[in-house]
């Protein structure tokens, strides 16, 4: 499916003359689709080239997520390792814009930043 719609999208772009788009894979969708870095680069550059796009192609890491629950337990240093892993990853295959997002560790039971560093 990724290759159609990679398809799809490049299609767009040239028909209306886009400026650049950015393809993306968060690292849920790596897990539920089964598609590592490597494979997700190589579907996208290949729908690029089928479709005769010669402009750049940017692939993102999107939302390589920080899981509280591991973070703040005794996992934490291999849940970094896990990210750390995944950022190596995917800068091999081509992604060259690494989306950290850690806004899962954000504790909104504290009132104000202060509180939450007590």
């Amino acid at each position: 499916m990724a290759y159609d719609t990679a398809r799809a999208v490049v299609r767009s772009a040239k028909a209306t003359s886009a400026g650049a788009f950015i393809f993306e894979i968060a690292r849920s969708e790596i897990g539920y689709t089964e598609q590592r870095p490597h494979e997700y680069a190589a579907v996208v550059l290949g729908a690029a080239l089928r479709e005769g796009f010669a402009g750049p192609i940017f692939i993102q890491g999107d939302h390589v997520q920080t899981n509280a629950k591991k973070f703040n337990s005794p996992e934490r240093d291999k849940e970094i390792d896990g990210l750390r892993a995944l950022i190596k990853e995917e800068i091999a295959a081509g992604f060259y814009n690494i989306d950290i997002d850690t806004s899962t560790l954000v504790d909104l039971s504290k009132p104000t930043l202060a509180s939450s560093r007590r």
